[in-house]
């Protein structure tokens, strides 16, 4: 409050005693105030003091990362990988702290050796958003796949089926195998209700036959799953992901289908099949269509040198 009051009544301390407020204040814009008063390079140097010496009020120490984050503080790597292993169960403020630092170390980092370290070091579920932001960045993505693998083995069977949707993303085959496996073996099926389906961008045919399995899985076992968000959907929506890739993986996707329809002849619901087909044709196409259009613009413009 002593800075609110500062600004609003239009006064202020001594310069050494406006560092010394720095200690206390949990908002950017009281540290924007005491700038005002005291040179960037105090400020900064005092805010790099304060981490040395250890800050015990989180929202502070957040406060204070943020600074050396927005004025590119790089130093501030010295301080923030232990926080990364802070864990408190449904402490707020820990986890705004563990965010902060992520975020200092991707802007910051460069052989991210300190970083690969304290992951393995990482017990709870927060290793996942840090996975998830390497993914997302594509940091270090050879490792994050190593360290996928490993899990993939994890006595853990939440944190092995994480890391199996970690790999699928990855278009990693054994992140897929393990998802049949699990699927076949519990009759059922997970999805995360909060993220976007890892499913949705493969590429890769060689994933074509596990995918068929899984198809085969849910159309001949009695799987516990979500009316709406159903491995069927799932599945489809991969094979249209690969399909749309290229003529060829068109290609290959329309005639496994269609095997898999002919060896399963028999089965319930089967010949939905070929709607999935006759409409996976239509958006191939259309898609194509698209593609050449824009293609012809291109050319065109070109020829006028536009």
């Amino acid at each position: 409050y002593l800075v609110y009051f500062m600004k609003e009544l239009d006064f202020s301390y001594k310069e050494s005693v406006m560092l010394d407020i720095l200690s206390f204040v949990t908002s950017h814009q009281s540290i924007d105030f005491i700038e005002k008063h005291v040179s960037i390079n105090k400020v900064s140097e005092r805010i790099l003091l304060n981490l040395q010496e250890s800050i015990e009020i989180e929202e502070v120490l957040v406060n204070h990362i943020n600074y050396c984050i927005n004025n590119k503080l790089y130093k501030v790597l010295n301080y923030v990988y232990d926080y990364l292993l802070l864990y408190e169960k449904d402490n707020f403020r820990i986890k705004e702290l563990r965010n902060v630092s992520l975020e200092a170390i991707l802007n910051f980092d460069y052989d991210y050796k300190n970083f690969k370290e304290t992951l393995l070091k990482i017990e709870d579920d927060y290793k996942w958003i840090i996975v998830d932001r390497l993914i997302e960045k594509k940091i270090e993505i050879k490792f994050i796949e190593n360290y996928l693998l490993t899990k993939l083995k994890d006595k853990n069977e939440d944190d092995s089926f994480e890391a199996s949707e970690y790999l699928i993303l990855l278009e990693n085959s054994d992140g897929l195998k393990y998802y049949v496996e699990y699927v076949r073996k519990n009759k059922k099926f997970r999805y995360r209700y909060w993220k976007e389906s890892p499913f949705n961008k493969l590429t890769k045919v060689e994933l074509i036959p596990l995918l068929i399995e899984l198809l085969e899985i849910d159309f001949k076992d009695k799987i516990v799953q979500d009316k709406y968000d159903s491995l069927y959907k799932y599945v489809t929506n991969a094979l249209k992901s690969i399909a749309f890739f290229s003529e060829k993986n068109y290609s290959r996707v329309k005639e496994s289908i269609l095997l898999f329809i002919e060896k399963n002849k028999n089965i319930k619901d089967i010949n939905k099949l070929y709607y999935f087909i006759e409409d996976l044709e239509t958006q191939f196409y259309v898609n194509k269509s698209d593609s050449f259009e824009i293609k012809e613009v291109v050319t065109k413009l070109k020829e006028l040198n536009l």
